[in-house]
């Protein structure tokens, strides 16, 4: 899932690169489960839920994944002034 901000739905933690979960109950494989979108390298069992290591909350993988946030833009369009006669 590229071009999306991941981070937990609940605290918003953003897991590093170097963060690891593990197929459990599973085969036990240990890898970054937003490096395969949840998918285990391991025995390919579709993970449908991520917890976070930072508040051990457990929320649906897909709700890890975020729209980028646009800097400097706004979303509220802006008033024109509208000359009088």
């Amino acid at each position: 899932m590229e071009n999306f901000e991941i981070y937990c739905p609940k605290c918003r933690y953003r897991p590093a690169s170097e963060d690891r979960w593990l197929c459990e109950p599973g085969c036990g494989t240990s890898w970054n489960t937003f490096w395969t979108g949840g998918l285990c390298p391991g025995c390919a069992k579709r993970w449908k839920v991520t917890q976070c290591p930072t508040c051990d909350q457990v929320s649906p993988h897909r709700s890890w994944y975020h729209a980028p946030q646009r800097s400097g833009a706004s979303t509220r369009r802006k008033s024109r002034k509208v000359p009088t006669a």
